[in-house]
């Protein structure tokens, strides 16, 4: 028993997990809930919610639960991305997105930016779904993407573009309302514009496909 609690702490410690609350489980059945702020081979220190602090003993301890830290049910998020875009050109944006976890697997957000193609300005408006592969504190998540880039400048030549694209990303809950990501993935951008032909009534449309690849770190608020 001594060897299992032993190898319990020493995981807690190099995974960080003192951050979040467990269950601390004594030899006589009693239960304390709370965070473990300090730990040795000979005892740990237990931090309520009251804000009380608890020392005990190794030999004093059963055993220690842990309890999950990441904790996404029902909860709304907001996740501001830096994002490297590469393909043709490599250019630097910055997203914010805004959306809510619908159980321990499964969220949804919407996504917005301001980017810029060729001296034109776009605003992409997409909706993101995830997908977290474990139920940790730090997990690999899968994210897709799909929505529209809006012109903002050039009204009158620049058009709205579909857009699409998917990333496999991880994320680190530091605590239960923050955390960090780090990604990269695929994205698809269909820009379309006109140009009015001379001496004509009509237009050219160009249709300009861009296939990038994209690698992003962001914070997470819940």
């Amino acid at each position: 028993m001594k060897i299992n609690i032993l190898i319990l702490a020493l995981t807690f410690s190099l995974t960080g997990y003192g951050q979040f609350a467990s269950t601390t489980v004594l030899s006589n059945g009693s239960e304390i809930k709370g965070r473990i702020i300090y730990e040795d081979s000979v005892k740990i220190k237990i931090k309520t919610k009251d804000g009380s602090s608890l020392v005990y003993k190794r030999i004093e301890i059963d055993t220690i639960k842990p309890n999950s830290g990441y904790k996404p049910h029902k909860r709304t998020f907001l996740n501001i991305e830096s994002l490297v875009s590469t393909g043709q050109r490599t250019n630097v944006f910055l997203h914010l997105k805004a959306g809510v976890n619908f159980n321990r697997k499964w969220g949804a957000a919407i996504g917005t930016s301001i980017e810029n193609y060729d001296s034109h300005s776009r605003l992409p408006l997409y909706l993101e779904l995830k997908y977290h592969i474990f139920n940790h504190y730090i997990t690999p998540y899968l994210a897709i993407q799909s929505g529209y880039m809006f012109p903002i400048n050039d009204l009158e030549h620049q058009k709205e573009g579909f857009m699409i694209g998917g990333s496999l990303n991880m994320v680190c809950y530091t605590s239960d309302h923050f955390g960090i990501t780090i990604g990269g993935g695929y994205r698809f951008n269909r820009l379309v514009r006109t140009q009015s032909i001379w001496n004509s009534s009509s237009n050219d449309i160009y249709i300009h496909h861009m296939n990038r690849i994209e690698l992003k770190i962001g914070l997470i608020f819940k």
